[in-house]
């Protein structure tokens, strides 16, 4: 099987699920511009993404900034730091925060 060949239509079908092999990038920046890739016609600003330490501890997440106008307006969310970029460390990692 030619691995990049099936990763590439399987991100070009917009289903990435469908390859049924794990798809890894050498890093996260590349892992996280090919997700978004994926959405369709979505625009990039307007994707709702959430990054949260694991499925057994959500008290704490990064939320992008689609997300801000949902947390004002719901008082189960607390905003608690202002609006940052993604922090990358120098070679595309993201850089832990939990």
């Amino acid at each position: 099987m030619d691995s990049k060949a099936t990763w590439v239509n399987a991100i070009t079908a917009l289903m990435p699920a469908n390859a049924r092999v794990p798809i890894h990038f050498p890093t996260d920046r590349e892992a996280l511009d090919t997700a978004m890739q994926t959405f369709g016609r979505v625009d990039p600003k307007s994707a709702k993404i959430l990054w949260i330490k694991n499925t057994l501890s959500c008290e704490s997440m990064l939320a992008s900034s689609a997300y801000l106008d949902e947390t004002h307006r719901r008082s189960d969310l607390a905003l608690e730091s202002e609006l940052a970029p993604l922090a990358l460390d120098s070679r595309g990692d993201l850089i832990p925060v939990f």
